[in-house]
């Protein structure tokens, strides 16, 4: 950063609806190399890709950081209902807030061994989730995955994981991870085959 940095700062969305028709690959909100971002009382429907996508990729000067979401809903996306994961080496999503974030039916059923996209998938540093909602999303409702560049410092708290398909929360790779006052409920007619999952096995 000696030289040049590039970045946008202070990005404020607030009070709008962002409805889809479920186009293939269409995401309603793309944040990149974005700080101190808020997004407050939005409604994002029907997406065919991911909701809302804030990547790190290779040619960044950093990842996005200070990224708040206040009582969003982020409803029937094709792809990921939220994605802030880095690419495989990249971990610098950072300081990423979601309060009172519901993800619902979101995901594309797939049959491999991890999840292609789901409620939401994160690997950057310092999440923390307050009074979150993750309901009847395909195959997991939260996936933290393991790769180079490992998620650090999840925080969950106060959050419901309600009738998702195959699993409410995968990790296969993590450091720190700390949850309290979680709720895993599935009803007869709409079971998860695993409630909680950490798997070590590659990382």
């Amino acid at each position: 950063h000696a030289t040049r940095f590039v970045g946008v700062l202070g990005v404020r969305l607030e009070g709008f609806t962002v409805h889809g028709r479920g186009l293939r690959g269409t995401t309603a909100l793309r944040l990149r190399t974005s700080y101190n971002a808020k997004l407050l009382q939005l409604r994002i429907v029907a997406q065919g890709g991911d909701g809302i996508r804030i990547p790190c990729v290779v040619g960044d000067n950093d990842g996005s950081n200070m990224i708040s979401l206040d009582q969003v809903r982020v409803e029937n996306c094709g792809g990921w209902g939220i994605d802030t994961a880095g690419e495989p080496g990249f971990n610098e999503t950072s300081f990423v807030r979601l309060q009172q974030v519901f993800i619902q039916a979101c995901g594309t059923n797939n049959s491999g061994p991890l999840p292609t996209s789901g409620g939401m998938r994160h690997k950057g540093q310092i999440l923390t989730l307050d009074q979150c909602a993750f309901t009847i999303n395909e195959n997991v409702a939260l996936f933290i995955p393991g790769q180079a560049g490992l998620a650090q410092s999840i925080d969950i708290s106060g959050t419901a994981f309600e009738n998702n398909r195959k699993r409410h929360l995968l990790c296969t790779g993590v450091s720190g991870f700390k949850a309290r006052n979680i709720q895993f409920y599935n009803k007869d007619a709409n079971r998860a085959d695993i409630a909680c999952e950490f798997s070590g096995a590659t990382h």
